[in-house]
């Protein structure tokens, strides 16, 4: 198991030795898992031997949990290090942190780190002081995301809403559970309700679809770029 393996493009020794670990796991019938916060193809530096061996195997898109993930990830983290956290401020932390684990456990630093220099106790006024910039979940609503797609794509958000089949209001549709599964907090079974009673399946093979098609369609990632900038320029993030 590798973790970062982004960072193989800086330098050519290590690209040489990770290259001869791989073909002697390879050789042997053993498995090989690799993380990396971008796909192989998008890593400067890679050798191309490597970067093939790497597009051979199965490449999965890890999204960031659901809420109730990251408060289960969260409690467990706490309970391990010894930390009491009430459950309003687990709550609270696994809500606004929305991109990533270490983001999470970033959180769960900061809010022990501030309690342990000014000798406070845990609690949620103190975790929003600590960590009141972070949260932007105020400033943005599903609502908002739908209007926004409505807007850019020229569709009507009862469209987004129906069950139509029309390929451009599909694809409408796809972005917008993308964009709602991704900034805010909101489950597969929420978003589905949302989108005009649509199944947690219906949601998940929307979110697949964009990814995928995300890595070959510039059309598509044209769009979604465009419906970020301006997701940011009303949150700050």
């Amino acid at each position: 198991l590798m973790d970062d393996i982004q960072i193989l493009g800086r330098g050519e020794a290590v690209q040489e030795e990770f290259f001869h670990t791989l073909n002697d796991f390879f050789e042997k019938g053993h498995q090989v898992i690799v993380a990396s916060d971008r796909m192989p193809k998008d890593i400067k530096g890679l050798e191309d031997r490597i970067r093939t061996r790497l597009e051979w195997g199965l490449i999965a898109d890890i999204t960031m949990p659901e809420l109730e993930t990251r408060v289960a990830i969260l409690r467990y983290k706490a309970e391990k290090r010894g930390i009491r956290l009430p459950n309003e401020v687990v709550n609270y932390i696994a809500r606004i942190s929305k991109r990533s684990i270490r983001e999470l456990e970033g959180n769960l630093n900061r809010v022990k780190m501030f309690s342990d220099l000014q000798g406070l106790e845990i609690n949620l006024e103190l975790a929003k002081k600590v960590l009141a910039v972070n949260d932007d979940t105020a400033t943005m609503t599903s609502e908002d995301i739908l209007k926004l797609v409505s807007d850019h794509f020229k569709v009507r958000i009862s469209d987004l809403k129906s069950r139509t089949r029309t390929k451009p209001i599909v694809v409408a549709r796809q972005v917008t559970m993308w964009l709602i599964k991704k900034h805010q907090d909101k489950s597969l079974v929420e978003i589905g309700r949302l989108m005009g009673g649509k199944d947690h399946t219906t949601v998940i093979n929307a979110i697949r679809r964009i990814n995928l098609h995300l890595q070959k369609d510039s059309d598509l990632k044209r769009d979604i770029e465009d419906l970020e900038g301006r997701i940011h320029n009303i949150t700050g993030l």
